[in-house]
């Protein structure tokens, strides 16, 4: 609304939350009279319409950086909905799984500034990857930055490097946590190697890894050595053995 912005008259007030205040007179475009109020009330409005607009930017900000940060994670589509929410309990045991990883996760940040891990052993289509995804979606809704991927994917990205593996090794420390999945036992002596690269650069760097496997721990530690696992259970170690039936059966 517009006013005439020439004051035709002033007066002293009393405001009912400040001390006494002059309001000045404006003459409408109506010819009606309009009174100032409070400027220090009007200053308060004014200030929380900004801490207003200031709380939905970073809220934007966020809801955008998540976002970002999802997609860098690479989740499968078929997992990328998978949340503690609708991981589905049958048995003690799932419940014990689901507890367990719900923990870790809402101590997510504590773990992954100590570079605490997870062994997720046992049965195909028993949920490992259900929980590992999940732990990873609260990760990202607290800003850390996560990547998936099976151990065959990265072994391929890391010889397609030629050269500059070292690179691409390296490359893998730098997620705050990595999903690894399919750790199996059919990988040559170089991969292996490379595998071990991954996991100890890892470990140096103090990151949190989470390994799915439908290996036995015994199994396991032949493909990766004694010397990852004694780091990978380092700083109190999640080990979590699946043996139910396959919920696809």
């Amino acid at each position: 609304m517009q006013f005439n912005f020439e004051a035709r008259a002033k007066e002293q007030r009393l405001c009912n939350k400040h001390d006494g205040y002059t309001s000045l007179m404006f003459m409408r475009p109506d010819s009606t009279e309009h009174w100032t109020g409070c400027p220090k009330c009007q200053d308060e409005i004014e200030q929380e319409k900004r801490q207003h607009e200031r709380i939905q930017d970073e809220i934007e900000y966020k809801k955008r950086f998540i976002t970002r940060l999802f997609n860098q994670a690479a989740i499968p589509p078929r997992f990328v909905d998978n949340s503690f929410d609708n991981y589905n309990i049958d048995t003690t045991e799932q419940q014990v799984a689901k507890n367990t990883m719900m923990e870790f996760a809402q101590n997510i940040k504590d773990n992954l500034k100590f570079g605490r891990n997870a062994i997720l052993a046992g049965n195909p289509g028993n949920g490992k990857t259900h929980l590992s995804v999940a732990t990873g979606r609260v990760a990202i809704n607290e800003g850390y930055t996560v990547l998936f991927t099976t151990v065959a994917n990265m072994i391929d990205r890391i010889n397609e490097a030629g050269w500059n593996k070292a690179t691409t090794i390296d490359n893998y420390a730098i997620p705050d946590l990595l999903i690894l999945d399919e750790v199996a036992n059919h990988f040559n002596s170089e991969e292996q190697k490379n595998l071990f690269k991954v996991l100890n650069c890892r470990y140096e760097q103090i990151k949190s890894t989470i390994i799915q496997t439908n290996l036995s721990m015994d199994e396991l530690k032949a493909v990766l050595g004694d010397r990852i696992i004694d780091r990978l259970r380092q700083n109190n170690c999640v080990v979590l053995y699946f043996t139910w039936e396959s919920y696809r059966k």
